[in-house]
């Protein structure tokens, strides 16, 4: 029986648009090209982080997050981050009684939830979702692979339970 939930937060509950555009405007880069930089790096199966290397190579990635913070343009999470689905799903779901949790900063290749004996459900969004959802490895240890949170609370429902 499921009584814990665990969400990623990047992509998955935060639709990252609006910082991962932050940081192409406080590096100088237009927004596009930043964007693109970010696909291919994450589509090769590397660190996000390695994107600022493409425009300034040696970029200390803790600095200049303190740079930003120090100029009033630090990372700020706001409602307006969030994905439509979210809250509606993680009220569905605490109302079930359901623990939630949020973890982050792993990415999907690893899986990391399924081989601690977790079940793991990827949802096709943002870049990362859509790139690793036909993904072999993805495929072979995802028990879901979801388009939209609002699918969630019916997978998790035990077998033969109706709402």
């Amino acid at each position: 029986m499921i009584r814990l939930v665990v969400f990623d937060v990047g992509e998955t509950l935060l639709d990252d648009t609006r910082e991962f555009g932050a940081w192409a405007d406080w590096i100088g880069v237009p927004r596009h090209t930043f964007s693109a930089v970010l696909g291919a790096v994450t589509a090769a199966g590397r660190d996000n982080a390695e994107t600022f290397q493409y425009f300034r190579p040696g970029f200390d990635l803790a600095a200049e997050r303190e740079r930003r913070e120090q100029a009033g343009q630090g990372e700020r999470i706001e409602a307006r981050d969030l994905y439509p689905d979210v809250q509606p799903a993680l009220a569905e779901l605490a109302g079930r009684g359901l623990w939630l949790g949020i973890a982050g900063n792993q990415t999907v290749r690893l899986i990391p939830a399924h081989a601690a004996g977790m079940r793991t459900a990827l949802i096709r969004r943002g870049p990362w979702g859509y790139l690793w959802a036909d993904d072999p490895t993805v495929v072979k240890t995802a028990d879901w692979i979801i388009n939209t949170l609002s699918e969630l609370p019916d997978l998790l429902r035990p077998t033969g339970q109706r709402s």
